[in-house]
């Protein structure tokens, strides 16, 4: 966050709590309620300005999921567990709300069918990659899951679904 530019005093009230939690809150360098206030404004934009960008969206999402992420590992290594399937779907929903996010459909009529074209192109591209993981998963003896038996359950529907496409 750049602090070398010049600033422009502003004068506003905080509640209490919203105070403590500032004043409390760790920031590398920062003491004064000022300082925190000026990163937290400057961290604010640029979250904001963060979401126009893929990979910049992509980014915060993943670091908006590293906690709940640790927390799963944690509980998988404490469980002696792990499962392939969260992990796939850990990996490729932030990628589809990152292409959502960041869209940027055109504002113009003409401009607007090509980038929703391309948009749902690139999503049924992931889809069709958790679907093929997914699959792989269920067809082994025991599939990489917390129930072994949880996707056996369903490719049976699957496999009916899979029939009756190939008939229409």
């Amino acid at each position: 966050m750049n602090e070398n530019k010049a600033t422009v005093p502003i004068s506003g009230r905080v509640t209490e709590d919203d105070f403590q939690f500032l004043m409390e809150y760790p920031v590398d360098g920062k003491v004064t309620a000022s300082e925190k206030l000026r990163y937290v404004l400057s961290f604010f934009r640029s979250y904001h300005e963060s979401l126009n960008d893929y990979s910049d969206c992509l980014a915060e999402l993943n670091r908006l999921l590293e906690p709940s992420r640790k927390e799963i590992k944690k509980a998988e290594l404490e469980a002696s567990v792990s499962s392939e399937l969260l992990d796939r779907l850990l990996q490729v929903l932030p990628e589809m709300l990152a292409l959502c996010i960041t869209a940027n459909v055109p504002k113009k009529s003409d401009k607007k069918l090509p980038a929703l074209l391309a948009l749902e192109e690139r999503q049924l591209k992931l889809v069709m990659g958790l679907i093929e993981s997914v699959l792989r998963m269920g067809i082994t003896q025991k599939s990489p899951t917390y129930n072994p038996t949880i996707l056996k359950d369903k490719m049976k529907t699957i496999s009916e679904l899979v029939e009756l496409s190939r008939q229409t």
